[in-house]
């Protein structure tokens, strides 16, 4: 029997706590077992209890998180977690000896996904889910290092090359079609009291500052699709309340009720398939940008930040745009192309799902598998 420990934490959002279920699921299919650890609480630790069959909890990382100093003085405590909570999942796990793997996604998780490694005699894999940010990341995975072999998987070539890790070890978090299916035509439409013959333009993403929905939603305001009828559809949590409120004043204030803002969507093959163009907004680099190949997948075409992930999974005037620069006028300039593209719509959703293949689940899972040894 193949067993694997997947090491989660009760914080995980966005792309990752969707790529966790996403790859739980598929692992199942092949008859893999997968053991969950849980670090810590939050939104997402229930839908990992429901998940996982067999799970131990831990308890929650000390926060790191503030100035460069207060993380300093932090680094002792998360060393105390980690050696604390390790010891709790050797304990509890039922045969342990038939552990084939330990891999976890989260950076906070790696020194205390390291002694439950080691405690196991087995490498740690990390699936990065980005790069590492600022002196003190790197000392902390140096840290994790020296308890135990860290074998490091990229998401993306981007995030490869910023952790100097071989493309031969890039695997895409992956898009599940199943989660793309669209079981009610029209449902956010007419929900939305959207027009018949106007266009959608989507996000499906957090509400947060790195996402740059602000940016965003001041840059659809005054552009050509605004100013031609088309309406706006955000799908996502929010991180913080006073930018949540920002963003919605604004919407509320210039949108003429062409801006719609939604919490998180379970049904995503329904909005994305109610959409005409989807859109990722950032920040900076995007390390991979799961939406984007979610939308492909469905044959939709794509506008996103041509920086990281989307210069791999975006071809700039064939399955999509790539917005130049980060700015208001940078996201009002590539969501006046796509006006000016309305034509050729259909033919970029053709070949962005053409080129999606690449990046399905189907293909990264077994890429995986072959990495942590499975294959």
């Amino acid at each position: 029997m193949s067993v694997i420990i997947r090491i989660v934490t009760g914080n995980d959002g966005g792309g990752v706590r969707t790529s966790e279920l996403m790859y739980y699921s598929a692992l199942k299919e092949r008859d893999i077992t997968v053991l969950g650890v849980i670090v810590g609480g939050g939104k997402s630790a229930d839908i990992y209890k429901k998940m996982f069959e067999e799970y131990v909890e831990l308890g929650s990382l000390p926060r790191f998180d503030g100035s460069i100093t207060r993380k300093a003085l932090n680094m002792w405590p998360v060393v105390v977690h980690a050696l604390r909570e390790s010891g709790k999942v050797k304990r509890s796990m039922a045969g342990g000896g038939s552990i084939l793997a330990v891999t976890t996604r989260q950076q906070p998780t790696l020194l205390v996904a390291a002694l439950i490694a080691r405690s196991f005699g087995k490498d740690l894999y990390w699936h990065a889910p980005g790069p590492l940010m600022g002196g003190l990341q790197r000392a902390f995975l140096g840290l994790a290092k020296k308890v135990n072999r860290i074998r490091v998987i990229a998401n993306s070539r981007y995030t490869a090359t910023q952790l100097g890790v071989s493309a031969s070890n890039v695997v895409y978090p992956g898009f599940d079609a199943k989660r793309l299916s669209v079981e009610e035509p029209g449902r956010y439409r007419k929900a939305l009291g959207i027009p018949d013959g106007k266009s959608v333009y989507a996000i499906v993403a957090r509400v947060n500052y790195e996402k740059a929905s602000d940016l965003v939603v001041e840059g659809f305001v005054g552009s050509q699709p605004f100013e031609e009828g088309s309406h706006l559809v955000m799908a996502g949590h929010a991180d913080r309340p006073e930018f949540l409120e920002k963003v919605r004043s604004y919407a509320q204030t210039h949108g003429k009720g062409q801006i719609h803002m939604l919490e998180f969507v379970e049904d995503v093959g329904n909005l994305i398939g109610d959409s005409d163009i989807v859109i990722n907004g950032r920040r900076g680099p995007e390390p991979f940008g799961i939406s984007i190949v979610e939308a492909m997948g469905s044959g939709k075409p794509v506008l996103a930040f041509g920086e990281g992930g989307p210069e791999e999974t975006v071809r700039d005037g064939e399955t999509g745009w790539l917005v130049k620069e980060a700015t208001v006028t940078g996201y009002r300039e590539a969501l006046d192309r796509s006006w000016i593209d309305r034509d050729r719509w259909p033919e970029f959703g053709r070949q962005g799902k053409e080129f999606s293949g690449e990046f399905s689940l189907e293909v990264q899972v077994e890429k995986y598998l072959k990495v942590v040894g499975l294959r």
